[in-house]
């Protein structure tokens, strides 16, 4: 993959104050330079678990998501050099760890650090595999900071008799990311306890049972199995309960922990506001343009779902003209891809908020002209995501109706800008209004830039969201 073209990575921006690539000393030069060959054993996994069949998700609920995928079985990840060079990379990141109120001991941002991680970060090797376990495309999470971080036994889980305290290496949560690949980097036989586990049951479920402040049933309550290093399991984390229990002997337990995002984007998304991700463990100079870039990312890959079925279905079907419409959304498009790579680490919110208005100002003008009425109604007949309650989805009732049988479906050829036939309800752009390609996705974009701007100007340091137990 080509680092000048991911969704991560800004061109010619200065890293994040703080944050720069290091050597690490114990290494040679050559070992510091990640190798998709050299540092990679990938096998598959022998199980794995889709939500509405094994996790008893709710159907009317995983239709509106990217993929059925759950969690799996362990599987190999890294090379035994991958692993040994791994274990020289982590021991010289240690010295950045912090301590949040979930996780006690974590580094953050290790792909700033990290030339070795960054490769690994950017491995197309990598993504396929992943890829191929979801079902869907994936990418690498488009904001760098949560691109990867690693998971360490916490200082104060000693095994001497004068600090008995153990505390969860990760307590229980779902995350604020839609996939996460979790990679062991400690051999199991040099430590006991640091088990990761995950709740057999929908997260709805999970949420309301320690929500009322009772433990989830332990016979619902499951082990991933022997943590061997190099070895990992790939979760739709966000949709899936898991903890990591205390470390009760030994002196390491490490997991390093990839995030990574679907391209289809109209799919049901893990959180919609910074403040439901962001953790006072970030610097509001790093997370708040990273979720700027990712907002706008997102919004740029709603017009190219558009444009990728526009020749196919639009220029054939659409009953009025649309050459401006097609200039429009390109020129939107790349509006937003600038702010993408070009947007500076800093935590001027004017200069974020002034960027994302400008971007969608055409557009914006455009659809409140051409559809001042029809808008509410074309989101009733959309895949237009429901609010950011996601934990208590009503389908019923929160206007998810659908011309496709999932939203998955909506990277197949049979559905384009014009989804399936529908009645002439609002003249002859009736099918445009109706697709959840067309006009609810370009008002999508709207409302995620809108979204962001809010987002930029309400957040405030030390204030999360995050839910965990």
């Amino acid at each position: 993959m080509s680092v000048s073209q991911c969704a991560c990575c800004p061109v010619d921006v200065d890293p994040p104050k703080g944050y720069t690539m290091e050597t690490v000393p114990t290494l040679v030069n050559e070992d510091q330079v990640w190798s998709d060959e050299k540092h990679l054993s990938l096998t598959f996994p022998t199980s794995i678990q889709t939500l509405e069949k094994d996790l008893n998700n709710d159907p009317e609920v995983v239709k509106f998501l990217a993929t059925d995928y759950g969690c799996c079985s362990r599987f190999r990840v890294m090379s035994n050099e991958g692993s040994r060079v791994l274990d020289h990379v982590i021991d010289s990141l240690e010295k950045y760890s912090k301590s949040c109120p979930r996780i006690p001991k974590l580094i953050r941002g290790a792909t700033f650090r990290s030339e070795f991680l960054n490769g690994m970060g950017h491995s197309s090797a990598v993504l396929r595999h992943v890829s191929l376990l979801a079902g869907c495309e994936l990418i690498y999470h488009p904001m760098k900071i949560h691109q990867l971080h690693v998971n360490m036994k916490p200082n104060d889980s000693s095994t001497s008799t004068n600090n008995p305290v153990k505390k969860n290496v990760d307590r229980w949560h779902c995350d604020s990311t839609p996939f996460v690949l979790i990679v062991f980097c400690t051999d199991p036989d040099e430590y006991t306890g640091g088990t990761l586990q995950f709740f057999n049951g929908p997260k709805e479920e999970g949420l309301r049972i320690l929500t009322a402040g009772n433990g989830l049933p332990a016979d619902r309550v499951k082990n991933v199995g022997r943590q061997d290093k190099g070895f990992g399991v790939f979760m739709q984390g966000w949709r899936v309960f898991h903890q990591v229990t205390p470390v009760l002997t030994g002196d390491a337990r490490t997991t390093m922990v990839f995030s990574f995002y679907p391209r289809n984007v109209l799919a049901l998304e893990a959180c919609a506001h910074l403040s439901q991700t962001y953790a006072p463990v970030d610097p509001l100079y790093i997370i708040m343009p990273d979720w700027v870039r990712f907002r706008a990312w997102k919004a740029a890959r709603r017009l190219e779902m558009l444009r990728e079925k526009w020749d196919d279905f639009t220029l054939a079907s659409k009953n009025f003209t649309d050459n401006d419409l097609i200039t429009l959304i390109d020129t939107t498009h790349a509006k937003l891809w600038r702010i993408v790579k070009s947007l500076p680490y800093t935590d001027q919110r004017q200069l974020f908020t002034s960027c994302l208005r400008e971007s969608i100002e055409d557009l914006k003008t455009f659809l409140l002209a051409t559809y001042p009425d029809k808008i509410s109604c074309a989101h009733l007949l959309s895949a237009k995501e429901p609010a950011l309650d996601t934990e208590n989805i009503d389908p019923a009732t929160s206007g998810l109706t659908l011309s496709v049988t999932s939203v998955a479906d909506l990277e197949d050829t049979e559905v384009g800008v014009f989804g399936k036939k529908q009645p002439l309800l609002f003249g002859l752009d009736a099918e445009f209004l109706c697709s959840p390609l067309g006009v609810s996705n370009l008002m999508g974009v709207v409302e995620d830039i809108e979204n962001c701007v809010d987002d930029v100007i309400t957040l405030q340091e030390e204030e999360s969201k995050l839910v965990y137990f």
